[in-house]
């Protein structure tokens, strides 16, 4: 009678022990077949060589995607390792700087208007979807990025 009782109190624990750790396997298969169709669409579509290619674009949009999508990264860089690790703010950095999140949204749309207006000549009606296509496997490219906290510690030189 022990041996049941002590294995329905462990029973809820290790249901969600294994429920936190299926969500994270399909998150993981998710951001993987995200990074697997932007592959694809890259070998197949071209979209990066369509980008430099004279005639088939429009380079000054497209060098106002590239602008934004890098403001956008380095907002990304600053709200997720320069905060934490070296200014060492304890607060999320939507509490710390709320401003951040609305600057990044503002980048991300300025990134996909000029990209839609600088890759339409290309791949018309279709431009849409490859540049979401290709957001998301740039974004979920960040799931299979390790970084140790110790190796950024060591290059922060903090202890």
């Amino acid at each position: 009678m022990t041996s049941s009782s002590s294995s329905k109190k462990t029973d809820p624990l290790s249901r969600k022990n294994r429920s936190d750790a299926l969500n994270r396997i399909s998150v993981k298969i998710q951001a993987a077949l995200w990074v697997i169709a932007a592959i694809l669409l890259e070998v197949y579509g071209r979209v990066f060589a369509m980008m430099w290619e004279p005639g088939k674009n429009n380079p000054s949009f497209i060098l106002i995607g590239w602008v934004a999508t890098s403001v956008f990264v380095l907002l990304m860089l600053y709200a997720l390792i320069w905060l934490p690790y070296i200014e060492r703010v304890g607060l999320p950095f939507d509490e710390y700087s709320p401003q951040l999140s609305y600057a990044g949204a503002a980048a991300g749309v300025a990134a996909f208007i000029s990209f839609l207006i600088g890759l339409w000549p290309a791949f018309g009606w279709a431009t849409p979807l490859v540049i979401a296509c290709e957001t998301m496997g740039f974004l979920m490219v960040g799931h299979f990025i390790f970084i140790p906290v110790d190796m950024i510690n060591l290059l922060c030189n903090r202890r």
